[in-house]
């Protein structure tokens, strides 16, 4: 029970944690103010597209954490990621909606769970196999 917790934890504060260590670096480079969510403060779209896109990459790497530390059979704590994620991105929409576009809206939360549940196939086939060989 602790280690799905921690699962779940871990595995969510690294998918905010690496968000949000790319927002500071691209203030940082564009001297800009620092947005700790959203696309619409942000000097142009093209950062937009990316760090969109980037949430893929963050959610892979968020269900890689949460399944290794999870271990065996991860199913509940990556169902349960995966539905905080949509909590955050309702509660996204909720207070920052009229400001931002509705496809980062939509799209952000989409390709963290993409990179989540790419991960969790991932990792079962990789315990699958090592089950197998031995």
């Amino acid at each position: 029970m602790i280690r799905s917790v921690f699962a779940l934890v871990f595995g969510y504060i690294s998918i905010n944690l690496f968000d949000g260590f790319i927002r500071f670096i691209i203030s940082v480079y564009t001297k800009s103010a620092l947005v700790l969510s959203g696309v619409a403060q942000l000097p142009n779209t093209l950062l937009a597209y990316a760090i969109t896109a980037a949430g893929f990459l963050f959610g892979l790497i968020g269900g890689f954490l949460t399944c290794s530390i999870a271990g065996g059979k991860p199913k509940i704590e990556i169902l349960s990621l995966i539905i905080l994620i949509v909590a955050s991105g309702l509660f996204t929409y909720y207070f920052t909606g009229n400001n931002e576009p509705v496809w980062y809206l939509i799209t952000a939360p989409l390709l963290k769970i993409a990179g989540v549940y790419l991960a969790y196939t991932l990792f079962v086939k990789q315990h699958q196999s090592l089950k197998d060989n031995t």
